[in-house]
Parts: C-alpha cells; structure tokens; sequence
C-alpha cells in the first residue's frame, strides 16, 4: 500500500483533530476523472472499526507558478454522517445502486430530494457559499440551490458535467477556470447550461474563467399589471 497510514481528521461536532489508522478501515472511492480535463475530483470514505465515517476529498488543481506549470493534489480528512456516504455511493454509476450492509437502512437518501431537505434541515452550514449566500449542490445526476432543482439530467452531458465538476471542486466559488482545451468549447457548455428550464441559476463566460450567479427572482405576475 503506498498512501499514507495514519491520518488526522476532523471529528463531527467536536473540536481539535483526530488520527485514525486507515489500514483497519473499509475503504470505498468515488471518482470522476476526464484525461482531458484538469480536473480530477474523487471521494474516498472509510469506515472505521467503530462504525464510523470519514470523508477524504482530493483536489488536484494545476498551479501557474514562475517555473511552469505544476500539479498540486490536495486531501482534506473529516468525520461524515453515514446519510451523506449512503447518498454519494448511490449516485454514483460505479456500485450500481449497491450499498454496504451497515448502509441499507439509509438507501431513502438516495434520493436527491430526500437529501436535501435531511441535510438543510440538520446540517450546520450546508449550502452555504460565500458571503453566505446558498451554493449549489451537484451529485452527479441532479444539480441544486438549496431545495429547488435546477435540472435532473435523464442522460449523460460530458461536457456540462466537466463544468459541474470543476465548481464543486472549487466549492462552488463564484468563478473558475476553463476546464477545457479551448474557450470555444466553454462557451458552447455555458450556452447549454442557460438552456435549463425554470433554473434558479445562470452561467457566464468570463474570458478564460466561468462564472455562476443566482437568477433575480421573477415579478410577480399577480401584481405586475
């Protein structure tokens, strides 16, 4: 095994850090992966001997330093409740709509609108970007603001899956950089990405950079004659 054994993490709801031996732990990985891509986004969770659920998230992330460029691959360790896991691995294509036995009583997670209402309601912080604003959530199948959907895709996208891929992995800032080869290809994604309908959310192109914004809220048509 060549990652690292011994690892801090930060424990629900308490404080300081903790080290857990990752070797006595079930390991399970979620990832996305495009080679032409520059993003590289992948979930691992272990669970512990004591039951319980730690979250390890990656970032690789290309760096313009003075010398070129370089890529920097970063993980971030921290307890998770067991709704979340449940939720993530039946999203994802790879287990096939499998679970672990300690996680067949939360399969009711699996659905994003069950979810969503779970964690706005009981987790501290969720959905909240910056300046506190709510921040969208994408699981790979369906993308929203706060409770609201902004689409629920019926068949695969690459390319605005990509895109996706890279805000969430920049926790979805208000902007990133191209994901793709050109901008060309930017701006066909951006288009359909504006194409939703009833999205609460827009896209823009911004040079090399994408961005996101919040839709103003449409007039109300009762009062608007």
């Amino acid at each position: 095994m060549s990652e690292e054994r011994f690892v801090w993490f930060r424990p629900l709801e308490r404080l300081g850090e903790e080290a857990v031996d990752l070797y006595t732990c079930r390991r399970f990985m979620i990832s996305r992966y495009d080679p032409g891509s520059f993003v590289d986004l992948t979930l691992i969770y272990y669970q512990t001997s004591d039951d319980r659920w730690i979250e390890c998230r990656g970032d690789e992330e290309i760096d313009n330093a003075w010398d070129g460029l370089r890529i920097i691959y970063m993980k971030y360790y921290a307890e998770c409740n067991p709704i979340t896991v449940a939720h993530k691995i039946l999203n994802n294509k790879i287990y096939k709509g499998k679970l672990p036995e300690e996680l067949e009583s939360y399969r009711m997670y699996g659905d994003s609108a069950v979810y969503l209402e779970w964690a706005n309601r009981t987790l501290p912080g969720f959905g909240a970007g910056e300046n506190g604003r709510t921040r969208p959530t994408w699981d790979g199948r369906t993308i929203f603001l706060g409770t609201k959907v902004c689409i629920q895709f019926k068949k695969s996208a690459p390319s605005q899956f990509k895109l996706l891929d890279a805000f969430t992995a920049k926790r979805w800032t208000h902007r990133v950089d191209n994901p793709f080869s050109g901008a060309g290809q930017l701006k066909d994604t951006v288009d359909s990405m504006n194409e939703w309908p009833d999205s609460p959310i827009a896209f823009r192109q911004d040079g090399r950079q994408a961005s996101w914004f919040p839709k103003p809220p449409r007039p109300n048509s009762a009062n608007s004659s």
